[in-house]
Formats: structure tokens, sequence, C-alpha cells
């Protein structure tokens, strides 16, 4: 895990307007938290968004104009 890797934020601009946004902590059942570490985030219309967890181990931001909508990781 180096400090070079490069995040592929794919969301285009209509897939981040919206009136709900959720963040995911990604850890075990241990709780040990995943920081830094690649993830993919399947969208509700199925989009796959390749990223990269933060230092404190939270994916980026996902919006969505409804609130019943869900990321799977």
């Amino acid at each position: 895990m180096g400090a070079n890797k490069k995040v592929n934020k794919s969301l285009s601009l209509p897939d981040i307007i919206g009136d709900y946004a959720v963040k995911c902590l990604c850890k075990d059942e241990t709780g040990k938290i995943y920081a830094n570490e690649p993830y993919i985030a399947t969208l509700a219309n199925n989009k796959k968004v390749k990223g990269m967890t933060d230092n404190n181990g939270y994916t980026q931001a996902f919006y969505s104009e409804n609130e019943n909508e869900t990321i799977t990781l």
C-alpha cells in the first residue's frame, strides 16, 4: 500500500447530485478498520465505482435522490 496509489473516481456529475449522502466505514467483525484499502462499490443503477478508503477507513460519499437506494461494497 504505497502513498502513490491513484484512486479512480469515476462518478460523473449526475451521479453526485442528490438529497441523500452516505459514506461507508469499512471494518471487519473484530473492529479492525480497513484504512487506505481499495474497494469497488456497486450503486443502485448497477454502476461500479472504484475507490480507496481514507486514513479512517471511510469510502467517498455517495449521493442519491432516493433514500431507499442501496450501495454494495
